[in-house]
């Protein structure tokens, strides 16, 4: 996507391309499901003792996978798209802002969904697996979020460098 005001002046500059946000997207989300499914099931594990058959544990994963996906996705949608948008117009776009934000929401909205405050200490277990799967989310998500910012900055730099040219700036 190429911001607008890069454009004014220029008929076009098809060097900046910030690649697929939606292939980013699901790297994204991936990387934070499979994180935080694995964090879940070495904390459930730690909890029972490592004792479980295999037919038990086939399902464990695929109850927890998807316990984990449907609050990682819902996550990133409800907070981490905007926290983009907040962190693009603030010109803080960086890996360790983006890694910092998702452990930290990830943390806070999973205690607050799971009413930890009310809870035995043990519960703990579900803001730490939220902390985990929001960094593990995050921080590709920051890694490519800081990428792009780096290029508009450029780009932009590259555009106030360039002299006008009056007679093609007519023709566009």
């Amino acid at each position: 996507m190429i911001d607008d005001d890069l454009q004014n002046g220029v008929s076009g500059i098809t060097e900046i391309n910030e690649g697929s946000g939606l292939n980013q997207f699901v790297v994204s989300v991936g990387c934070g499901i499979l994180a935080g499914t694995l964090a879940m099931l070495i904390g459930l594990g730690l909890k029972a003792g490592f004792d479980t058959d295999l037919a038990n544990f086939g399902a464990a994963v695929v109850f927890v996978g998807l316990f984990v996906a449907i609050f990682t996705f819902m996550g990133f949608v409800a907070i981490g798209l905007p926290i983009t948008w907040l962190l693009k117009a603030m010109g803080k776009e960086t890996v360790a802002v983006y890694s910092a934000t998702g452990a930290i929401t990830g943390f806070l909205a999973t205690a607050v969904i799971f009413e930890v405050h009310r809870q035995p200490t043990d519960m703990l277990l579900f803001p730490a697996v939220g902390a985990v799967a929001g960094f593990a989310c995050a921080y590709p998500w920051g890694r490519w979020r800081e990428g792009a910012a780096q290029r508009r900055k450029v780009a932009k730099e590259i555009v106030a460098q360039r002299r006008t040219n009056p007679i093609h700036d007519l023709t566009h």
